[in-house]
């Protein structure tokens, strides 16, 4: 929950802000802590009620701001077994930001795509923050990796 309207909606809102389309994706069904689709739809509504630019972005006839489930049910996302829906609404994107340390860190820190990808986490394991940059349990990571083509 504080993830999502401390830092995903606030980050959400000044995307659409700025003209830019954004698709939400949570998990399918529960795990740990991690808000759901269903109750994702939810959060944004109710913040939709306080602020008119994820509001308008919502009820807009082609909505600039939606919510995807993405086929999953765990703290960590194979990007290869995804839903249809997250799928579709992937292709063609500039930019794919993960958030939280299954995602980002464990299952897709060395992950290449063919967009820009911003990789957000707190490391919550001592060993796994030394092994991956020298760091200290609960430091934060935020690695931005432009698309690198080859031509």
């Amino acid at each position: 929950g504080a993830d999502i309207v401390l830092g995903i909606l606030p980050m959400a809102r000044e995307f659409l802000r700025r003209g830019i389309k954004v698709v939400l994706a949570a998990n399918t069904l529960p795990a740990l802590n991690d808000v759901t689709a269903a109750e994702l739809t939810f959060i944004v509504a109710a913040a939709s009620s306080q602020c008119c630019i994820l509001r308008k972005a919502s009820e807009a006839e082609e909505p600039m701001l939606t919510v995807v489930a993405t086929g999953n049910g765990g703290p960590c996302i194979d990007l290869r077994r995804v839903s249809q829906e997250l799928g579709d609404a992937a292709k063609g994107v500039d930019l794919v930001v993960l958030e939280g340390m299954g995602r980002a860190i464990h299952t897709n820190y060395f992950a290449k795509f063919t967009c820009d990808a911003l990789k957000l986490a707190m490391i919550k394991n001592k060993r796994l923050a030394q092994t991956l940059f020298d760091g200290d349990a609960f430091d934060g990571v935020c690695r931005f990796e432009p698309f690198a083509s080859d031509c």
